[in-house]
């Protein structure tokens, strides 16, 4: 995470459930490019936290945190990619790119020979 203190605000509404609130102080992060603000609320558009499911805007903010050098939103890119809902079909190939984008990054959630 960034240690912006708003960021952390964001996250601690998150875990309390209280999305809309979260979503609320994201907006403006998401808005001045901040990474964890931007995969967060990826991850909330990906899950139908406080917003509707929508894995466009999903894999619109993950991809733009990845590329900035978060590895976690790497990492949830891999998973929607395999998510293989009826909104957004498996795609394989970008699965592997994703997660071995995340590992590049440190964002390891496995052994190494799984990302091979």
């Amino acid at each position: 995470m960034t240690g912006s203190s708003s960021f952390e605000k964001a996250y601690e509404e998150f875990l309390a459930g209280e999305y809309a609130r979260a979503r609320e102080i994201l907006v403006p992060l998401v808005e001045a490019h901040d990474p964890d603000a931007l995969t967060l609320l990826g991850t909330m558009y990906f899950l139908g936290q406080g917003v509707p499911v929508d894995p466009a805007r999903a894999v619109e903010l993950l991809t733009r945190a990845a590329e900035a050098g978060n590895g976690l939103a790497a990492h949830n890119l891999g998973t929607l990619y395999l998510s293989n809902s009826p909104q957004f079909p498996a795609d394989v190939a970008s699965s592997k790119k994703w997660y071995r984008e995340a590992h590049r990054l440190g964002a390891q959630f496995a052994p190494d020979s799984w990302y091979e």
